[in-house]
């Protein structure tokens, strides 16, 4: 199976099929806009790059080895790609790509790329405001884990990465389970109905959801600030982090 069911578990915005908003992903149905805190530039013939998670801003050499028909990405394991398909790169730090091969398109000498890549700011919430710093506030958004691939998959989630400013975040499954709709909440100040927020830290205490082939399930995050002054932080970020069986 390996790393390219990082393509096939997705984390998807709410607010309608046709919503790229962050600040709309307030429940209702399923978006098709993946949920990505990373984008990549650069290319190489015959790969197509699906999905990149995990790596360090800046400039990354992709390498493909004619010798020995292998592709690999930023110092990580090379993986054979003599037959097409889709493959998961790991890189030699953190992170890593899946792409698809067409292997009748692979360069016909042995070839390195650069590709930079550069992480994205406010994809689940929007940055504070100074009411919000002085007074506090609690806010909320709704995402959808959804299984493209052909099989079951058991998703487990947790908060990989609290806030590095001073707000603080907590993750909770939709009331209504796999297979429903959230129900879309006014604004994201508003509370959602019965849903269970916890503070899990690793994947022995993550949250668990079994996903049939095509299921989806809404979860929510919570994020909460409390009043005061305090210094800015230009780049509060946290991170879910997620594993697959």
């Amino acid at each position: 199976m390996g790393l390219k069911i990082v393509n096939e578990i997705e984390c998807r915005l709410s607010g309608g099929a046709n919503n790229i908003d962050p600040s709309q992903s307030l429940g209702g149905a399923m978006s098709s806009t993946r949920v990505g805190s990373q984008t990549i530039t650069g290319s190489m013939a015959g790969v197509s790059i699906l999905y990149v998670w995990g790596n360090s801003a800046g400039s990354h050499d992709l390498v493909f080895s004619l010798d020995n028909n292998t592709l690999s990405f930023a110092g990580g394991t090379p993986v054979d790609v003599s037959a097409d398909g889709v493959f998961g790169l790991e890189s030699g730090t953190s992170g890593g790509l899946v792409v698809s091969i067409s292997t009748a398109n692979l360069p016909s000498t042995n070839t390195t790329a650069s590709l930079d890549i550069a992480c994205n700011k406010n994809e689940t919430f929007p940055d504070l405001s100074v009411d919000d710093v002085l007074y506090g506030n609690t806010q909320y958004a709704c995402f959808y884990w959804t299984n493209t691939d052909a099989q079951q998959h058991i998703v487990t989630f947790w908060i990989d990465q609290q806030p590095n400013a001073d707000d603080e975040l907590d993750i909770g499954l939709d009331s209504a389970g796999v297979g429903a709709l959230a129900a879309t909440v006014v604004d994201n100040e508003t509370a959602p109905d019965s849903v269970n927020f916890s503070r899990p830290t690793d994947k022995a205490s993550g949250l668990t959801v079994t996903l049939q082939a095509g299921e989806s399930v809404a979860w929510w995050q919570r994020r909460a600030i409390s009043g005061g002054e305090r210094a800015a932080v230009a780049n509060d970020a946290s991170q879910i982090g997620y594993a697959i069986l």
